[in-house]
């Protein structure tokens, strides 16, 4: 399978995921540091094995659903919406659950936008809908020109 590789690094994401999201007083954010607030919104940051957590909540006047569908099926709308994208396609779908998508910041100055190809997946457990990522690089997929391909992993 031409992205075995890459789908392995996404599942190993979400299992670190549902680590962090499972453990204790993660609901709560006891134990974490709040680090940051606007708005009434903090973002609190607390260190796992992986390195340092964020964390930020916020309520949106939107049904979960509506909101999953909009993140996960119009992703080459996310540029009209949010200025930091140049732009973003899907490459595959893998699964109904998995997918490869290729996207791309936009140049900031005399710095080039920062192109990424990543697989993510996602898990709805009970009320919630988890969302995992990882970068990897290919090179059958080439950059695109006048971005510089970057990996996160």
């Amino acid at each position: 399978m031409q992205y075995a590789d890459a789908f392995k690094n996404a599942e190993a994401a979400m299992r670190v995921l549902l680590e962090v999201c499972g453990s204790a007083n993660f609901e709560t954010k006891k134990d974490w540091n709040k680090v940051y607030e606007k708005n009434a919104e903090p973002v609190y940051v607390k260190k796992f094995d992986i390195g340092r957590v964020f964390a930020l909540k916020i309520i949106y006047n939107i049904m979960l659903q509506d909101l999953f569908d909009e993140h996960w099926y119009d992703i080459t709308t996310t540029p009209q919406w949010n200025p930091n994208f140049a732009y973003m396609e899907r490459i595959e779908c893998l699964t109904s659950h998995c997918d490869v998508l290729k996207y791309a910041t936009r140049d900031i100055m005399f710095v080039k936008g920062r192109e990424f190809l990543v697989c993510r997946l996602y898990r709805k457990i009970g009320t919630n809908i988890y969302v995992a990522a990882r970068s990897f690089e290919m090179d059958e997929i080439p950059e695109r020109r006048g971005k510089v391909r970057y990996g996160i992993s």
